[in-house]
């Protein structure tokens, strides 16, 4: 019998565990899946990053209001609903990434109201509040949600994913039954794709200059400010950071470079589609992020043996042993991550080990070959 799993993918831009579990379970003759996600209102389907993925699935869309792509809570309209209904009789399964936004909420209550007999799977990429702060009114937002729409949610669902063990006390905390709690770490695909373009050259680096890479959206949470201020700490080091990524917040982040008078520093190269020949000249990823599920860019440096160094948050530290397989840091400690570059950059020997450790760890512990059959035992 051949399941059906609709993905519900809630923000404008598409998550990359969707696409790529949806490519992979399409492969398989037991599932047919298929996708509802939003659009800004009045335009077409955003196909940036992941959609490329999805040859041959069906992706079905429905019009929001947003204020730009990277938007966090697209409100969306009218037929999003008949759309939703239209899932929930369609397939046997509804999996639903990240339960706080308006889309998925609704689709939650349809689903608890009018369709019990279907299976309902929550994934959590993240605990807000409990696994990471982000201030002010927002914590005090997702404190609420757990408290009052968060106990009806999860109850409705019938189970509820995170990617790593280290978020299961955040679970706890928040009201997520233990008995519904499921681990399923995403992946990464080990092969490798050869450069085919000399990016030293594009951005005019020198090659006795290192070369600190950071790859993610432009916002607070991925610790930009963090990037550049340690940046500032380096300001006399042979060494480049480039940010590949966009988002909302980049004039901001452009303004601080020059408020900190390290524009030489500094490299803002906007989307790109051709991450590999950054991660192939990298001589050390950077991700001091505030907060994450378990980060695809860092599997992906990894694969290309890329030493990383990180902040040590829930889900990173799934991945790296601190001193073992990679540095990690205190947050919002500019003095150690700078110490830790320095520390990478002048140790070769030290950079080696490091690779090929978490390499090893990749291979075993986030391989999509091995953690896709996981997913295929959920469902």
């Amino acid at each position: 019998m051949v399941k059906k799993i609709c993905y519900v993918n809630p923000p404008i831009l598409m998550k990359r565990p969707i696409a790529q579990i949806a490519k992979l379970l399409s492969k398989d003759d037991k599932f047919k899946v298929s996708i509802l996600t939003p659009r800004p209102a009045f335009k077409k389907r955003d196909k940036s990053l992941y959609y490329s993925e999805l040859k041959g699935i069906e992706v079905v869309d429905y019009p929001c209001v947003t204020f730009n792509l990277q938007s966090d809570w697209p409100i969306p309209s009218v037929s999003f609903l008949i759309k939703s209904i239209r899932a929930l009789r369609k397939n046997d399964i509804i999996h639903i990434w990240v339960p706080f936004y308006i889309s998925s909420t609704l689709l939650i209550l349809l689903k608890g109201l009018f369709f019990r007999n279907k299976k309902l799977i929550l994934t959590m990429d993240t605990i807000p509040y409990y696994s990471f702060k982000m201030g002010g009114l927002t914590d005090t937002f997702f404190k609420m949600y757990y408290k009052t729409v968060g106990k009806l949610i999860f109850r409705i669902a019938d189970w509820v994913t995170v990617y790593g063990e280290s978020f299961r006390k955040y679970a706890k905390e928040a009201g997520i039954p233990l008995k519904k709690l499921i681990i399923t770490p995403t992946g990464v695909d080990l092969k490798t794709k050869e450069s085919n373009k000399d990016i030293r050259k594009e951005f005019n680096i020198p090659k006795d200059e290192k070369i600190v890479l950071f790859v993610g959206l432009l916002v607070p949470r991925k610790g930009i400010d963090l990037v550049i201020k340690t940046a500032s700490k380096l300001k006399e080091t042979k060494t480049k950071f480039i940010l590949v990524g966009d988002g909302p917040n980049r004039k901001e982040y452009e303004e601080l470079v020059k408020t900190l008078d390290i524009k030489d520093k500094i490299i803002f190269t906007g989307f790109r589609s051709d991450i590999h020949n950054f991660y192939k000249e990298a001589d050390l990823f950077f991700f001091p992020s505030r907060g994450e599920g378990l980060a695809g860019v860092i599997m992906e440096a990894a694969a290309y043996s890329v030493p990383i160094i990180s902040s040590g948050i829930p889900g990173t530290e799934d991945i790296i042993e601190k001193n073992v397989n990679g540095l990690l840091c205190s947050t919002e400690s500019i003095a150690e991550y700078s110490k830790g570059i320095r520390r990478l950059l002048d140790d070769k020997e030290l950079r080696d080990k490091f690779t090929e450790r978490l390499r090893q760890k990749i291979r075993k512990d986030y391989n999509w070959k091995i953690n896709i059959e996981k997913f295929k035992e959920l469902y």
